[in-house]
């Protein structure tokens, strides 16, 4: 299945401040370790977010999941 991800003009501004790619974004939300469901989004969806190991940092995404569609809210970097 093909996801179709959307991301808005502040987060993709955030992602370069914090060095983080939008395709690493995309993989964590694919690839997880492990998610938090965080309830109900905007959109119709669940909110939940997801880490990954990266190096010695997990990288968190925080997304709003409904069938194929992904909406990004934030991502950040965490002990």
């Amino acid at each position: 299945m093909s996801y179709r991800f959307h991301i808005t003009k502040h987060e993709a501004e955030r992602l370069d401040l914090r060095n983080i790619s939008w395709e690493e974004v995309k993989s964590v939300v694919c690839s997880h370790d492990r998610k938090q469901d965080e309830g109900r989004g905007r959109n119709g969806g669940r909110v939940w977010k997801f880490f990954k190991m990266r190096k010695s940092l997990a990288l968190v995404v925080v997304a709003e999941i409904k069938k194929s569609e992904r909406w990004v809210v934030t991502s950040y970097e965490t002990n």
